[in-house]
């Protein structure tokens, strides 16, 4: 598992470059919480802090309009996976 500081710079740069995955789940409870794709987006690449969570690591940053955006990511085969 890497260290806090290292996810945290995956989630900035993954966030930062669009290359990162949202599952339906994890899409339709942002939507639902007033949250577009692209404040998701933005919340990775200004990451502010991550914490982990057994096998899966806690994320917040703030969406486009400055709200608080929590999510839950893991890597997957490589890939940035927002669950």
């Amino acid at each position: 598992m890497p260290s806090t500081e290292e996810m945290l710079r995956v989630c900035r740069l993954r966030g930062a470059a669009g290359t990162f995955m949202i599952t339906r789940r994890a899409q339709d409870a942002a939507l639902a919480q007033g949250h577009s794709s692209a404040d998701v987006r933005h919340a990775l690449s200004s990451a502010s802090s991550c914490q982990a969570e057994g096998e899966h690591w806690k994320v917040d940053g703030p969406s486009l309009d400055g709200n608080e955006v929590t999510m839950l990511v893991t890597v997957s085969g490589g890939d940035l996976v927002v669950l």
